[in-house]
């Protein structure tokens, strides 16, 4: 297997998973036998329902969210197993929207039968995975119970259905929890390493950070001790002190929303206006993504792609974006980006932009790079329909795309930037054509007249493919040898990253 295909297995390893809906009638059949003569009309059941992910079972009740084995609680076996399908996003960032519901609008003390259920968390979090919604008529079962006449009587009958699943013994060890799968630790402990017995809710702070620490170890191929040239390893580089991507951070994104909101302010409606108001919230709070949804990106869709829209607006909602960008856990609210997948068509469409807007696009690029999760959504291969085009694009396929124009359009400021997000970029794992496709854009551009500090970040970025052995990567970095030599003068810096890479090219050579 080639490394590419190693990289591109680890990726669907880390990215896919099947999702599906367990669904229960807590009535056993007796709201069906018994709601025609007490209501007038047949109710189905009482649903309950649950989220199922890699054989483990997510649901929401009195108690909080929690977690077993699938088809391991108190009902055990459910009467209904609904496929949602598969969900692109990575493991960890679902544990961490886990954790986010579980802080915030799903802790126990919120539980309401009615109007906020485990039926109501499933819906968020299928919508979340997937895009798709859980049956209509599982959501819509509370308001037709309580339209019937005797409904709110019968309302402490289904209560005490309802607890007793919360309240279920640990197959007899009194924990009043859903019983668990004691082989594996819960959905809060997955990516910790705390002991198997600590009992408490971790924060959803740290377990975002061990989440995102976690996947980036198990992209970058192990430890410092391994031996660099080991064959057959991928190897990426830690982030240490000189591998801190360059980001764009000197904006004031509250500021630039606010301008936003008043260059729209005539041509809103009051729905977008409360999904500005969601997004103002976001960057002052500095978390809550999953607050955030499907209300932004229409909004975002219609400033961005409206034919007759202004530059200023765009401009202004760039950088509204790119201090987005920073915010930790914004890589819940990207995933919601599924329906026209408008920020990165937006990318993608680079070189048909004005040269104002292409440069705020790469900045967005580069601050997208700050933390792991987000820079490695970037660098997704899965693909959908860019709708103006009507071509097959994929998140790498546009963030390519802008580092490539960026490099080769021949502006001063733009090769700027994408020597920045290159030099990001090539501290993740991509995959072998990726690499390839960067390493020939940089070559170009090294080509020309260029500064110490983007050969410097050029340079890393090659050193860092050629650390992969990417075999297309050393034979392209050859081509460059009668180029080299003008760097030779330059800074002490580049000239150690010059002599190594030429050393990498060599020995490359001499193995094949």
């Amino acid at each position: 297997m080639s490394i590419g295909d190693m990289a591109k297995a680890s990726h669907n390893a880390e990215t896919g998973f099947e999702v599906e809906l367990y669904v229960y009638d807590l009535s056993k059949g007796l709201a069906r036998r018994i709601t025609p003569m007490l209501l007038g009309k047949q109710l189905p059941g009482v649903w309950h329902t649950s989220i199922v992910v890699r054989g483990r079972e997510y649901f929401f009740g009195s108690t909080g969210i929690d977690c077993c084995r699938a088809g391991k609680t108190i009902l055990e076996e459910p009467d209904q197993v609904i496929s949602l399908g598969r969900s692109e996003l990575p493991y960890s960032v679902f544990l961490a929207y886990i954790d986010e519901l579980a802080e915030s609008s799903y802790k126990g003390s919120t539980y309401n039968l009615l109007r906020h259920n485990c039926n109501n968390f499933s819906q968020d979090v299928a919508m979340f995975l997937t895009g798709k919604s859980i049956p209509r008529e599982i959501l819509e079962l509370p308001d037709e119970f309580l339209r019937t006449p005797l409904g709110n009587t019968l309302i402490p009958l289904f209560e005490n259905l309802s607890v007793a699943v919360d309240k279920a013994p640990d197959h007899g060890s009194g924990s009043g929890r859903a019983p668990r799968d004691s082989s594996r630790p819960d959905h809060r402990s997955e990516r910790t390493s705390t002991s198997p017995d600590r009992s408490d809710r971790q924060r959803p702070r740290a377990a975002y950070k061990r989440a995102e620490e976690r996947t980036s170890e198990s992209a970058e191929g192990g430890s410092d001790e391994e031996s660099e040239d080991q064959p057959g390893t991928t190897r990426h580089p830690k982030r240490g002190s000189d591998t801190q991507p360059i980001l764009y951070p000197r904006i004031d994104g509250v500021a630039a929303l606010k301008e936003l909101e008043r260059h729209l302010e005539r041509v809103i409606t009051d729905r977008e206006r409360s999904a500005l108001t969601q997004l103002r919230d976001y960057l002052v709070k500095g978390h809550g993504a999953f607050a955030l949804g499907q209300q932004q990106f229409d909004l975002f869709d219609k400033v961005l792609t409206h034919r007759d829209g202004s530059p200023a607006v765009r401009l202004m909602l760039l950088r509204v974006l790119q201090a987005v960008a920073l915010v930790k856990d914004v890589v819940l609210f990207l995933h919601q980006d599924r329906k026209n997948h408008c920020i990165m068509s937006y990318v993608y469409r680079i070189a048909k932009l004005p040269s104002d807007e292409q440069d705020e696009v790469l900045k967005l690029l580069c601050n997208l790079c700050k933390h792991t999760s987000s820079c490695d959504w970037l660098l997704y291969a899965s693909e959908w329909n860019e709708e103006l085009s009507g071509l097959l694009c994929s998140n790498a396929k546009a963030t390519i795309h802008a580092v490539v124009h960026g490099l080769l359009c021949g502006r001063r400021l733009a090769g700027e930037l994408s020597a920045a997000l290159v030099f990001n970029l090539s501290a993740r794992e991509v995959f072998e054509d990726t690499a390839t496709e960067l390493t020939a854009a940089i070559i170009q551009y090294l080509e020309g007249e260029v500064e110490e500090e983007q050969a410097y970040r050029c340079f890393t970025a090659l050193h860092r493919f050629l650390r992969c052995r990417y075999n297309d990567v050393s034979a392209l970095i050859k081509t460059l040898g009668p180029h080299l030599q003008k760097f030779s003068g330059a800074s002490q810096r580049v000239k150690k990253l010059v002599d190594e890479v030429g050393q990498k090219v060599s020995a490359s050579v001499r193995r094949h």
